[in-house]
């Protein structure tokens, strides 16, 4: 088997108004090699365009890679290393005690159907945001124009 791809994604996403117009941004690099990756939605949540950053920046990635994820979103970072994107799948996309139905659902299905049909290594970073780290502030900028732009 040859070397495991090993690539760094940063995200983001934003919301003009939380619901409203959403842009979300992603950036694949790896060594001098960059890739940046922007869209938007006319009408969403911010925590669903972080989600759909993380969705997108793995999706352009080469199947059976190791990513490290740099993302400052709480939200992300915090249901997945918690191991709650696998407790609400194994529920039926319902939360434990209250069996209300977990919000974003379809996309938490999307991340974790690309994590597994592309065989990827994924490991999550929370970040502080706005703190100056160079990649999160671009794709901060990015996600934010994307919005207005929405």
């Amino acid at each position: 088997m040859g070397k495991q791809n090993k690539v760094f994604l940063f995200t983001d996403g934003s919301c003009d108004g939380n619901p409203g117009p959403g842009g979300y941004a992603a950036i694949l690099k790896k060594g001098r090699w960059k890739k940046e990756i922007v869209g938007s939605i006319p009408h969403s949540s911010n925590n669903r365009m972080e989600l759909q950053a993380v969705i997108s920046g793995l999706s352009a990635v080469r199947p059976c890679s190791q990513v490290k994820v740099y993302c400052d979103s709480q939200y992300v970072v915090d249901a997945i290393a918690e191991g709650r994107v696998m407790e609400w799948q194994n529920n039926g996309w319902r939360r434990i005690r209250t069996l209300e139905p977990i919000k974003n659902a379809d996309l938490w299905r999307n991340y974790l159907s690309i994590v597994q049909d592309r065989k990827l290594s994924v490991k999550f970073h929370k970040i502080a945001a706005h703190k100056g780290h160079q990649m999160n502030e671009r794709v901060d900028f990015l996600a934010r124009q994307a919005a207005k732009s929405a």
